[in-house]
């Protein structure tokens, strides 16, 4: 078996104990301005009819499972039609946009 034993300072000590606090934060702002990037280019080209869509847009950074997780999305109801494309309404077939995950 092999050990090092380290005399640290008070202040030595106290900097080891803040260290992963702060890498969580620091990690929460990567996270949180990495979405917000992605939020502005998404509402640069999402194609706009009314604006509604654009302004729905939001981003969402959480603490999960001890990580960081982020999203961009929308709660309009026609939104991940417009993302992913299909058949909307009385058949008719939306092309996808990919406005987030181009």
């Amino acid at each position: 078996m092999f050990s090092i034993k380290m005399d640290l300072s008070k202040e030595s000590e106290r900097m080891l104990k803040l260290l992963p606090e702060k890498f969580k934060k620091g990690l929460n702002k990567g996270v949180k301005n990495a979405m917000f990037f992605v939020e502005d280019k998404a509402k640069q080209r999402v194609t706009v009819r009314t604006g509604h869509l654009r302004r729905s847009l939001k981003v969402d950074v959480r603490e999960e499972s001890g990580g960081v997780a982020g999203r961009v999305g929308s709660d309009v109801v026609y939104a991940a039609i417009q993302e992913f494309g299909g058949v909307a309404g009385q058949g008719a077939i939306i092309k996808k946009q990919e406005y987030i995950t181009k």
